[in-house]
């Protein structure tokens, strides 16, 4: 047997297994699976029950997107083992993929390839973030982008990682498994739904929708969920554009390595002062939001009362974005604030 029908034929077995929803459910087969499951946890047993394989392949390997996933997925994995075995790319399996079939395969991979650090996971329709995940105890970068993935919940088990990509899910909260995420260098939590508004205009980008749209109140809670990436100290790059986003909370001055931040395509409605407190600082995007003023006495009394004659010098900042916002004082300091600027679109 090669190592091609081998892996298809564990991850065909899961399906039944795990998912639990093919004609085998209850019968001796499906019960037989189940029990040396509990008995070895060592996946490969699962193979040596032929009847259990031949029942389910006369069933299903008749629909062609279970076996081309299954291929794809023993694809990628020996692309992986191919280029040394640190990079796995699952990116669109299949539009029809179930979570636990998704958990299952992660689970038989991380026993072929322990060393793993970068996983991509992108448009496979996932809900949730696979617990098997952290069988991969060297993962680094987590790609699941594209999904429709709602809750945080299991990531607190990815202790080293460093690099999270969320965007385009629908994520409405941020729990505190994420903020436990202390090496986390870059987050991306671009196109969810924080501070979502209802259900008819889901989707859609604040200056899409009419201003007699009735908005859910859900700022408060919002600005509390975010108030929690605060804890991450470490990042550098935190993307959270084209949310529903009304207010920054001020505890983000704590992220003081922080180099780039995406606030664009928002709902903001004051700018947020505690930039002037980020020394390293370098991009910062405000497009399209609902900023009327840039008050520079107002927004940045920590430079005015420590820094003289040279309040706002900025100096490792190069792009600072706020065109798209209804600002009426476009006051004379900002010249000032932004001189060592290299893009500056107002």
């Amino acid at each position: 047997m090669n190592n091609t029908t081998t892996f298809i034929r564990t991850m065909s077995l899961a399906l039944v297994v795990v998912a639990g929803t093919c004609c085998l459910e209850g019968s001796k087969e499906a019960k037989e699976i189940k029990r040396v499951m509990k008995i070895n946890k060592n996946f490969n047993t699962l193979l040596s029950n032929k009847d259990c394989y031949k029942v389910y392949a006369e069933q299903n390997f008749n629909k062609k997107n279970v076996l081309q996933t299954l291929e794809k997925t023993w694809q990628q994995v020996n692309n992986c083992k191919e280029e040394g075995g640190e990079v796995l790319i699952l990116d669109g399996l299949s539009d029809e993929i179930q979570d636990e079939t998704i958990s299952f395969t992660l689970k038989v991979i991380s026993e072929m390839l322990p060393d793993i650090q970068k996983i991509s996971l992108r448009n496979n329709n996932v809900t949730i973030i696979p617990s098997t995940l952290s069988c991969f105890k060297k993962l680094k970068s987590l790609n699941l982008s594209n999904n429709r993935i709602k809750s945080t919940n299991n990531i607190e088990m990815l202790e080293n990682l460093e690099e999270l990509y969320l965007d385009n899910n629908v994520l409405s909260k941020i729990s505190k498994d994420l903020a436990s995420l202390k090496n986390l260098t870059i987050l991306s939590l671009s196109n969810n739904n924080f501070g979502k508004k209802p259900s008819e205009i889901f989707g859609k980008k604040p200056s899409e929708i009419s201003k007699k749209t009735t908005y859910l109140k859900s700022g408060k809670i919002t600005y509390t969920y975010l108030s929690r990436l605060s804890q991450l100290t470490n990042l550098e790059v935190l993307l959270l554009d084209n949310n529903w986003i009304d207010a920054i909370p001020k505890s983000f001055e704590s992220l003081k390595n922080l180099k780039i931040l995406h606030l664009n395509n928002n709902n903001i409605t004051n700018f947020p002062f505690w930039i002037s407190s980020l020394s390293k600082i370098e991009i910062v995007n405000l497009e399209s939001n609902k900023i009327k003023e840039i008050n520079i006495t107002k927004n940045f009394p920590i430079y005015i009362e420590h820094m003289g004659e040279t309040p706002y010098s900025f100096e490792n900042l190069k792009v600072f974005n706020v065109k798209n916002n209804p600002i009426s004082k476009k006051t004379a300091h900002i010249a000032e604030l932004t001189r060592h600027i290299r893009q500056l679109k107002i």
